[in-house]
């Protein structure tokens, strides 16, 4: 054991901390390896605390030191960095850190004592909870007592409540049954405490934000300290929660209703006079000095706060949600301030702390609500009446609100189309997932919940409202956004509307009518017909297969003109895809424009400037390609062309090897598509398979381009004799095979597609680094993917001539590693009866062959043959009764009557027992009978199975029929057993000669078995 590092000094790490703060590049750079170096020693985190203690060093070095403590907290436990004195020390000096005014230096202490409060607390550490209590304890009496004290007494107590909460935060991590245990007893200890604390800090919050408070000092620091206050309740009443639900915690639940019910009120109180606060702002009343701006930004996040723990009882337990007290109550003012919001000027509403109405705050309350809203169905799950449900009116007058305030787009919206459209439409894509972070996307969301709920009250208002503006055709911007609007919403509800719009009628009436029109501003109109098809046909609420859809979204796809800009282009191409990708699509209706949209589409990756945009556009590309298959032929090599150019363009950044994630797949469909046809695109898809897996991409695209790989050769006639570039990309093949496991199953298959193409080529090519490649994985036994590798040898042994496999088995080494597998007999059984299945394979093709494999493995290793012999027949008859498959076990029969007509006395002294019970067993599971017609020489097969439950992912390749013919020409599915194995006696026979093969083993035969044996070979 190499000794132990001296421990480090306070003077040394003090040295090299200040350096690693210097401006002198030269100096910070050796600083910065020395330490490294001085951070495996031990007792350097101890050091680096101690100086970040010290306010009298200077503050890059401090926060420089605190860093790095952080940074190294996962060696807390470890006894080589930090010793039980070391520990204690640092645990001692956590409290200095309550008077630390650095925001940098606290911040990383606050998440440093979370860590050790993790491993020590209870433990090593027993008195960190009671001491944190006395001194939050002390601090509200201190600075909210009959005379309230400012300064270094707040500032502690705001500290030691932040240190509090992420204690709790580090416990809320851990899912153990120690973790739940320790929070239990924090929350024995806290939960009264802590809600008391708060209960006494509301007063003072609407005091403080009265006119004559709000611009005071001291203000912004009564909101913190209540605020992180909160954030501990909250930890603690979400953790009650969770174990509610499994009948625990019962005790809390009072505290937790009295807690959830204070905090409706408070958000409520608070809200209202955040509201008169932000309009006096707002309107020049109340002056913008940072005081007050500190005040509004800290009261917003404290109202957001509430809603984030409203929002996550709601995702833990919905149906208990709503039957919280006030819950209903809560809710309800939470959608009433957005519709309060829709009252004031646009202006009030934006995405600032500063806004009367912040757009955050009314995302969270239109999701609180939306969420809300599966609990008050008319309906419930089970059929039975609901009593809490929304009326009517209430119902359509919320519908109004979203489809006419929040729905419709924005100046805003339309200046970032105009600015950038590109990035535009990227963002609309994203907020498509993302939709609770923005408001118009979340509006449409709480319109599609309320049509799935309330489907009788939403449809009729809709349908209204779609008539009512379907047929116009107004050039105000206002009607536009309107119409936009509305169409936005029915598609959006589609569901819920199938079968009340009349989309046929839509079709050939009004989007016609709407994509013709020349006006630029009727961009906004096109751009949201494309969608709305898109849409409609993805939600299946119509069959893709009406030609009038590929019309209309083709326009637009190719159109040129002020009103068909990049945004109703790219969000065509979008509808194609989502037309395309629909169980009912008929590539009939579409073929015609296959000719017309390939080409537009790749002029649209082409005119792209951002490469998200170009991936998006050749996702459509790809599914119109997988959908046309031969129909692409005509068009392969125009698509081809684009592909070098677009690659290079790329670049190899990260948002570069995206978009070469897609290229590559863009040519893998085009090779799926094209079959036969595909040996054209050899040129390109070489290349692009070793860029795949070049350094500094292999990464992110090496799967992709196995995919490509395998699919040019599944697609693709048999490989040919002569040279050939698949050929040339063997030597990768090989070295992934002994280097890359995580891929082993991949490698697998294309192992599997080279020898079904022609097995012969390929191991004249390279047998023998090939074989030694396998062994690889084969004695490091990766179990996931064994039977794989030896089912892919197999393979390759039944369809090459024995001549181009024989000497390379043997001097790769690996026929010994498959006798040393069996000799150890450590494997699984199923892996070991795929060896003893590839051993019978060898000896059905060429059983000299195995004679001297056998020998020569002997010979290498300096034992006699006949101990290797022992292993192999021993595993032979131990691994049968492994054997399920009727076709292995035949397999198995053929191979022992192989070796039986060697006439080799290690094989036939098992003749009588063994090997006669294994084609007992054998003859009597199976029934083969040959066919009496003389134009049909086929064996009828009772116990086979078909190819095709055999052979999957692989339909519709060149590749299946190449199997199938193999799979037909199996020996094992050819010849019938009872046939073969009496050529194999007679052979045996030749031998030994027919006296001495009848004295020496078919005598020991039990007489019972010689009989049954007899009856079956019909001797």
């Amino acid at each position: 054991m190499p000794p132990l590092p001296q421990p480090a000094t306070l003077e040394e790490v003090f040295a090299i901390v200040t350096g690693a703060t210097s401006q002198d590049p030269v100096a910070l750079k050796a600083s910065a390896d020395q330490l490294k170096e001085i951070l495996g020693r031990p007792g350097t985190m101890d050091c680096l605390q101690e100086i970040a203690a010290q306010k009298s060093v200077p503050l890059a070095v401090r926060q420089q030191s605190i860093i790095q403590v952080k940074n190294n907290m996962t060696h807390w436990r470890a006894k080589r960095f930090l010793s039980d004195e070391h520990r204690s020390r640092m645990r001692t000096r956590c409290w200095v850190f309550l008077d630390e005014e650095d925001d940098v230096i606290f911040n990383c202490h606050k998440l440093i004592i979370g860590k050790a409060a993790r491993y020590d607390y209870p433990s090593t550490w027993p008195s960190l909870i009671p001491d944190l209590f006395t001194a939050i304890d002390q601090g509200f009496s201190t600075c909210y007592g009959p005379t309230p004290v400012e300064g270094p007494p707040l500032l502690r107590l705001k500290r030691g409540l932040q240190v509090f909460n992420a204690i709790l935060k580090e416990f809320a991590a851990v899912k153990m049954p120690s973790g739940f245990k320790t929070v239990s007893m924090i929350l024995e200890q806290g939960h009264a405490v802590l809600f008391n604390y708060y209960s006494n800090m509301a007063p003072i919050l609407a005091g403080s934000l009265a006119p004559g408070s709000v611009g005071l000092p001291r203000t912004p620091e009564d909101i913190a300290v209540a605020h992180v206050t909160y954030k501990c309740l909250v930890k603690l009443a979400v953790h009650v929660w969770q174990r509610l639900s499994r009948g625990e915690y019962t005790e809390y639940r009072p505290w937790l209703d009295e807690l959830f019910k204070s905090s409706g009120f408070q958000m409520q109180s608070l809200y209202e006079q955040r509201i008169t606060l932000t309009t006096s702002l707002n309107s020049s009343n109340l002056p913008n000095t940072p005081s007050v701006l500190l005040v509004i930004e800290r009261i917003t996040g404290h109202l957001r706060a509430f809603g984030k723990f409203f929002r996550r009882l709601q995702q833990l337990e919905m149906k208990k949600f709503v039957l919280l007290p006030i819950c209903t109550d809560v809710v309800l003012y939470y959608w009433s301030k957005v519709v309060q919001s829709t009252e004031v000027s646009p202006e009030l509403i934006n995405d600032s702390p500063y806004a009367v109405f912040p757009i955050r705050m009314l995302v969270q309350a239109m999701v609180i609500f939306r969420e809300s809203l599966k609990e008050w169905t008319p309906v419930r799950r089970d059929g039975t009446p609901n009593e809490n449900v929304l009326s009517r009116e209430f119902v359509e007058g919320a519908v109004r609100l979203l489809v006419t305030r929040f729905i419709p787009l924005t100046p805003k919206d339309l200046g970032r189309w105009e600015m950038d459209v590109e990035e535009w439409m990227n963002q609309e894509e994203h907020d498509d997932e993302q939709w609770e972070y923005g408001l118009r996307p979340c509006a449409e969301r709480v319109l599609l919940t309320l049509s799935a709920q309330y489907k009788d009250f939403v449809t009729p208002i809709l349908r209204t409202s779609f008539d009512s503006v379907a047929a116009q055709s107004s050039l105000e911007l206002s009607d536009i956004l309107a119409k936009e609007a509305i169409y936005c919403s029915v598609a959006r509800c589609s569901h819920s509307l199938k079968g009340a719009i009349p989309f046929e009628q839509c079709l050939g009436q009004y989007f016609i009518t709407d994509v013709q029109n020349p006006d630029p501003k009727y961009g906004i109109i096109k751009r949201r017909v494309a969608w709305f098809i898109g849409k409609w046909i993805s939600d299946e609420c119509a069959p893709a297969n009406d030609g009038r859809i590929w019309e209309i979204l083709v326009h637009l796809l190719q159109a040129r003109q002020s009103s068909t800009d990049m945004a109703v282009r790219l969000t065509a191409a979008s509808a194609l895809r989502m037309c395309i990708n629909t169980l009912a699509f008929d590539i009939t209706s579409f073929e015609r424009f296959i000719p017309v949209v390939v080409p537009q589409l790749l002029n649209l990756v082409t005119e792209l400037d951002t490469l998200e945009g170009k991936g998006r556009v050749l996702g459509s590309l790809i599914t119109v390609i997988k959908s046309s298959q031969t129909r692409i032929v005509p068009l392969m090599d125009g698509i081809a062309q684009q592909i070098p150019t677009l690659w290079s363009d790329a670049g190899d950044d990260g948002e570069g090897l995206l978009l070469k994630v897609v290229l590559v797949g863009t040519v893998t469909a085009l090779v799926n598509a094209s079959r036969e046809t595909s040996y054209r695109l050899v040129d390109l898809v070489y290349p692009l398979v070793l860029e795949c897996f070049a350094p500094q991409a292999a990464t992110t695209l090496d799967l992709e381009g196995i995919k490509l790989w395998l699919a040019a050769l599944r697609s693709s006639p048999s490989l040919p004799s002569q040279p050939h570039k698949y050929y040339d990309l063997l030597e990768k093949l090989v070295l992934m095979l002994s280097h890359n496991f995580d891929i082993l199953g991949s490698v697998t298959d294309l192992l599997v597609s080279y020898f079904i193409s022609n097995a012969t080529i390929v191991l004249q090519r390279c047998a023998v680094p090939l074989f030694e490649a396998y062994k690889l994985p084969l004695s490091h036994n990766v179990t996931v993917n064994y039977k794989g590798l030896i089912n892919s040898i197999e393979l390759a042994i039944e369809l090459a001539p024995s001549a181009v496999w024989s000497e390379p088995l043997h001097v790769s080494g690996l026929f010994s590693v498959f006798v040393s597998h069996l000799a150890e007999d450590k494997l699984t059984a199923v892996i070991l009866m795929e060896h003893v299945l590839l051993l019978s394979r060898i000896a059905l093709m060429d059983v000299q062959v195995f004679i001297t494999l056998v020998a020569e493995t002997a010979k290498s290793r300096g034992v006699p043959e006949a101990e290797i012999w022992e292993v192999i027949l021993s595993q032979w008859w131990n691994r049968f009764d492994n054997m399920s498959e009727p076709r292995h076990r035949k397999l198995a029969a053929m191979g022992i009557a192989c070796l039986v007509s060697t006439g080799k006395h290690e094989v036939l002294d098992r003749f009588a027992f063994e090997i006669a019970n294994i084609w007992l067993d054998v003859l009597g599971e199976i029934k083969e009978q040959e066919s009496q017609k003389e134009e049909d020489s086929g064996l009828s097969l009772f116990w086979d199975k078909p190819f095709e439950e055999l052979h999957h992912n692989v339909e519709e390749t060149l590749e299946y029929e190449r199997r199938r013919e193999i799979f037909n020409n199996d020996p094992v599915r050819t010849v019938k057993l009872t046939t073969f194995i009496k050529e194999m006696l007679a052979k045996a026979q030749a031998v030994c000669g027919p006296q001495n093969f009848n004295n020496l083993y078919v005598s020991k035969m039990d007489a019972t078995v010689s009989d049954q044996l007899s009856k079956f070979l019909g001797a």
